[in-house]
């Protein structure tokens, strides 16, 4: 995991004392139970993407429906530029170098992003090229 926001961790026990007398003697025992132990990260970072393996090569309208099928979405322009700063999609390039946004320019045309040069084109929405979706 990256940047946790909060790690949390919690004992809980349970402290008695055990009083022994025998003899006119008396011995204390202190016992300690632990009933359980929670720990947990919870991590709130808008960059840390779940991303789909390839759906291969569709138009952007294709590629729409692909994504939503799958209950993600088309990456924006910005999840793909922010995840190729981190070097996060290295390895998609065996799958190809460019890849639909969710930006749209018109009615016809939509940018996409390629690996090459982490640059943003413009391209007629009918073309073909590859998809990976985001939740």
């Amino acid at each position: 995991m990256k940047n946790p926001l909060l790690t949390f961790s919690f004992f809980y026990g349970l402290t008695f004392y055990e009083m022994k007398i025998k003899k006119g003697t008396m011995k204390l025992n202190q016992i300690t139970l632990f009933i359980f132990f929670l720990s947990f990260t919870i991590l709130l970072n808008a960059d840390d993407k779940k991303w789909s393996s390839l759906q291969g090569s569709l138009n952007w309208n294709e590629a729409k429906k692909k994504c939503s099928s799958l209950g993600m979405r088309l990456p924006s322009l910005e999840e793909l530029k922010t995840s190729f700063d981190k070097e996060e999609l290295s390895a998609w390039k065996k799958d190809g170098n460019t890849y639909w946004t969710a930006s749209e320019i018109s009615s016809d045309r939509a940018y996409y992003f390629t690996l090459l040069n982490g640059a943003k084109f413009s391209l007629a929405k009918n073309k073909s090229i590859s998809v990976r979706c985001v939740r």
